[in-house]
């Protein structure tokens, strides 16, 4: 079963959404947001992910990565975290997560067809796919 399954970043009329989904799966998943700080302005908090993908203000061992999330017609329903390159520190290709209102669904299977997909763009094609 296929799911209509769109990855990409939230946009800033989705604040309550992003919210919902960090809510709901951030609990039992703390890492489903990475980079995200309670009390950061939304608005600062894509800025930060359009400077990982870039490259800029990474830590130290830490490589670009883009963090995408999935969404079903409004909803989030997981996301994903696809690095760009690999270091002897950070030894896996991409982690994706769903919420536990579509965990058991098609969702998860489609956000892993998205993300392989998405790893054979230029910036990532170099990387062979290993999911935590």
């Amino acid at each position: 079963m296929q799911t209509d399954l769109t990855l990409r970043l939230p946009r800033e009329g989705e604040e309550e959404e992003f919210l919902r989904a960090h809510r709901a799966t951030s609990p039992e998943v703390p890492y489903f947001l990475h980079f995200y700080k309670e009390g950061v302005p939304f608005s600062r908090y894509l800025e930060v992910l359009a400077e990982q993908e870039r490259g800029l203000t990474l830590a130290p061992n830490h490589i670009p990565s883009t963090f995408l999330f999935a969404f079903v017609g409004q909803r989030i329903v997981g996301r994903v975290s696809i690095r760009h390159s690999l270091n002897r520190f950070l030894s896996v290709w991409a982690g994706i997560s769903d919420t536990p209102s579509f965990r058991n669904s098609a969702a998860g299977v489609t956000l892993l067809q998205s993300s392989i997909c998405l790893s054979r763009s230029p910036a990532t094609s170099s990387v062979s796919p290993v999911f935590y």
